[in-house]
C-alpha cells in the first residue's frame, strides 16, 4: 500500500512537472529545445548584373524591385549611360521599367509612400513617382548642397519626410515644402512608427539621435563612441575613434541598430531607455548600412570592406550567419578610410542592404569600387557591381 502510494505520488509529481516544463515553453519560446532549433542561413538565389549598384528597395505593396544606379562623376572612365532607376518584377526579375534624368544621377535611397515612391537626385531634387504608371508626379528642389550624401524616411502618422545632406530636413509630405530642420547631422535616418520617434546618426560626433516626429523636439543624444578623428589623422592615429554611417529599427521590439564604419562594431540600443546595450564586433573596420526584418526578428549589417554581410538574431543579439556577398577589396585593410592607402585593385563593395517587406527576401547592392593610386580615385571599377537577392534567414 505504502509503495503504491509513493509510486502514484511520484506519478502525479512526474505529471506536474511535465505540465510545467510545457508551460515554460509557451512562455518563455527561446528556452529548451526552442532555442536549439537550427539557424538556416540565408542563401543567395539571384545575382542581378547591374552596374554602380548603389541600392535596391522593394515597393511593400507590389513587392517590385527599385535598383538605382550611379557612377561617380570624379571617377575617369566611367560611362553613365546606366545611371537611373530599374524597376524589376518581383520572382521572375523581368525589367518593368527604366527612369532617367538627364545630366544628373540618383542617390541611394528610395522610400515608399503608398503608390508614391521618392528619390533624391545628385542635383538635390526630389522626384516623386507614381509606382503604377511610373509618371513623375512632381519634382522638388531641395536646397541641399549637391552631391551631399542623402538618406530618406516617412513618418506616415506625422506626414512629414526626413532627408539627410548634411543636416536632417524636414519637409511636409502634404505641400512638400520645408518645415524645419533638425538639429543634427545626420548621416543615415529612420523612423520607429510604432513611437512616432526619428533616429539619426552623426558620423563626426560619433552619436545617435532620437526626435519626436511630431514636434522634431530633440528627445535624446546617444554617445555610440569617441567623437571623430583630429584632423589630419587618418592614417596615422592609432586609436579609431567611432564613426556611425547607416542605422535601422525594429519597431516590433523597439531597438535600433547603428553601424559604426570606423571601428567595425554594430551597436544595439534599446529604443525604451536609450542606452545602447551590446555591440558586435566585425573582423574588420568598413560596416556600412544595416537593415531589420521584424517578421522574423533578425538584423542585417553589411561591410564594405570585406564584402561581407552579417546576421543577428534579434532576440539573442548575437551572430548567427556570415556570408560573402561581393568580391573582397585587396590588399587586405587598404581601404579602411576610402582613400590614401595604396590598394592596386578594387572589389563589388555592399553600400546597401533591404528586406522586402513582403517575403523576407534580402537585396545587397554591391559597388563595383574604384582602383586606387595613392590617393585618389583614378580609373573606373576593376569588378563592375551587382545586385544580390537572398532568401530570407530563418529557424527550423
Amino acid at each position: 500500500m505504502t509503495m503504491r502510494t509513493s509510486t502514484a505520488r511520484r506519478y502525479r509529481y512526474a505529471t506536474l512537472g511535465a505540465a510545467l516544463l510545457v508551460l515554460l515553453l509557451l512562455v518563455h519560446p527561446h528556452v529548451g529545445p526552442a532555442a536549439s532549433r537550427q539557424f538556416v542561413a540565408p542563401k543567395i538565389i539571384q545575382r542581378l548584373p547591374f552596374d554602380e549598384a548603389s541600392s535596391a528597395q522593394a515597393d511593400p505593396r507590389t513587392g517590385r524591385i527599385w535598383i538605382t544606379q550611379a557612377a561617380p562623376g570624379y571617377v575617369k572612365g566611367t560611362s553613365h549611360k546606366t545611371d537611373g532607376v530599374t524597376v524589376l518584377a518581383p520572382g521572375t526579375f523581368t525589367t518593368l521599367e527604366h527612369l532617367r534624368w538627364a545630366g544628373t544621377e540618383p542617390a541611394t535611397d528610395i522610400v515608399f509612400d503608398g503608390n508614391t515612391a521618392y528619390l533624391v537626385l545628385a542635383d538635390s531634387k526630389l522626384v516623386l513617382i507614381d509606382t503604377r504608371s511610373y509618371r513623375t508626379l512632381r519634382t522638388v528642389s531641395l536646397g541641399l548642397p549637391a552631391g551631399s550624401e542623402q538618406s530618406l524616411a516617412v513618418d506616415r502618422a506625422a506626414r512629414r519626410l526626413y532627408v539627410t545632406g548634411p543636416h536632417v530636413t524636414v519637409y511636409s509630405l502634404a505641400t512638400f515644402r520645408k518645415i524645419g530642420t533638425l538639429p543634427a547631422t545626420g548621416e543615415s535616418v529612420a523612423v520607429n512608427p510604432a513611437t512616432n520617434e526619428v533616429w539619426t546618426d552623426n558620423y563626426s560626433a560619433a552619436t545617435a539621435q532620437v526626435f519626436d516626429a511630431f514636434t522634431d523636439r530633440l528627445i535624446k543624444t546617444i554617445q555610440i563612441g569617441a567623437p571623430g578623428r583630429p584632423k589630419g589623422c587618418e592614417d596615422t592615429c592609432k586609436v579609431i575613434p567611432a564613426g556611425p554611417d547607416g542605422l535601422a529599427v525594429n519597431p516590433a521590439t523597439d531597438t535600433a541598430y547603428v553601424d559604426d564604419t570606423n571601428s567595425g562594431q554594430l551597436f544595439v540600443i534599446d529604443g525604451r531607455t536609450y542606452k545602447w546595450v551590446k555591440f558586435l564586433q566585425a573582423s574588420t573596420p568598413g560596416t556600412y548600412w544595416a537593415a531589420v526584418d521584424p517578421k522574423r526578428n533578425l538584423v542585417y549589417s553589411v561591410n564594405d570592406n570585406t564584402s561581407t554581410l552579417t546576421i543577428v538574431d534579434g532576440a539573442t543579439n548575437t551572430e548567427v550567419a556570415h556570408l560573402l556577398v561581393g568580391v573582397p577589396q585587396g590588399p587586405k585593410g587598404c581601404d579602411i578610410f576610402g582613400y590614401a592607402q595604396h590598394c592596386t585593385t578594387g572589389g563589388s563593395g555592399p553600400t546597401d542592404v533591404s528586406v522586402d517587406p513582403l517575403d523576407g527576401d534580402v537585396y545587397v547592392a554591391n559597388y563595383g569600387d574604384t582602383a586606387f593610386v595613392a590617393a585618389g580615385y583614378l580609373k573606373k571599377p576593376a569588378t563592375a557591381g551587382d545586385v544580390v537577392v537572398l532568401s530570407p534567414g530563418h529557424r527550423q
